[in-house]
């Protein structure tokens, strides 16, 4: 197989997952097991959520938004945008949090999850408007489907990739 053909395989391969995962972004979303209200935003990819009697901080998995205060205590750059744009589609509706299989908690004992809002991957929102970026350390089952669609935000210049590209 030539490198030509082994391209194409590739972007066959990639269309075959999105299209798989098409139904979490778009439609009716996975069995809700765990559902609670969110309560206050964080962050852009960072809520409290009050499920039944217990509120837990929620990291969003999979993705990482810019941050309010990096290693040198400086807002990076979409950190606000990102921040309202959480605020405004999550802050009081009810969720349903979907857990990977290969992760549970971070290191900061964050629950780590899917959000679904209305059968929609709200993750995925987040990088398909360029508020937030695949978050690459660890693994996640939908790291592939994070990556075409950062691809996507990108090459339309969304968000984030809008003004970073007038900053460069």
């Amino acid at each position: 197989m030539n490198e030509k053909q082994f391209s194409r395989l590739k972007q066959i391969g990639i269309a075959i997952i999105c299209i798989s995962f098409s139904f979490s972004v778009i439609g009716a979303g996975p069995e809700c097991r765990e559902q609670g209200t969110v309560t206050w935003i964080v962050d852009g990819d960072t809520i409290i959520v009050k499920l039944q009697k217990k509120s837990e901080k929620v990291r969003l998995l999979g993705i990482d938004t810019p941050e309010f205060h990096n290693k040198n205590n400086k807002r990076e750059y979409f950190a606000y945008e990102a921040f309202l744009y959480t605020k405004e589609h999550l802050k009081g509706k009810i969720i349903c949090l979907v857990k990977d299989p290969q992760n549970d908690r971070d290191v900061y004992g964050r629950l780590l999850r899917y959000v679904y809002m209305n059968g929609r991957l709200f993750n995925a929102e987040l990088v398909r408007e360029g508020y937030a970026e695949i978050y690459y350390k660890g693994d996640h089952s939908m790291k592939i489907f994070f990556s075409h669609l950062q691809d996507e935000a990108k090459h339309a210049k969304r968000g984030m990739w809008k003004v970073r590209k007038q900053l460069e």
